[in-house]
């Protein structure tokens, strides 16, 4: 019968470094510690919070040519539309 040769990988070498490192912190400080700095963030397009001081959202649809002449000149755009309004809470 003819054994395999063992052979270590780069992949099981990482793996078993993780382990020893993570093995090493439990002993240190007693308790596996966090190290993920992740901040959620919402994947909402509609943020409140980002128009709370004003208390409405407005809607503008414009042009280049637009802003190049400085006032609504293309068929079609408008400078602003009132699409919903809340109530403001300090």
């Amino acid at each position: 019968m003819v054994r395999k040769k063992l052979r270590i990988t780069k992949r099981d070498y990482l793996l078993a470094h993780r382990r020893a490192s993570r093995l090493e912190e439990i002993q240190a400080h007693g308790k596996p510690v966090a190290n993920r700095t992740m901040v959620h963030r919402s994947k909402k397009v509609y943020d409140r919070n980002r128009v709370k001081g004003h208390g409405q959202v407005w809607l503008a649809k414009v042009t280049e040519a637009d802003i190049v002449a400085g006032a609504v000149v293309t068929p079609g755009s408008f400078p602003g539309i009132l699409v919903d309004a809340f109530p403001f809470k300090p």
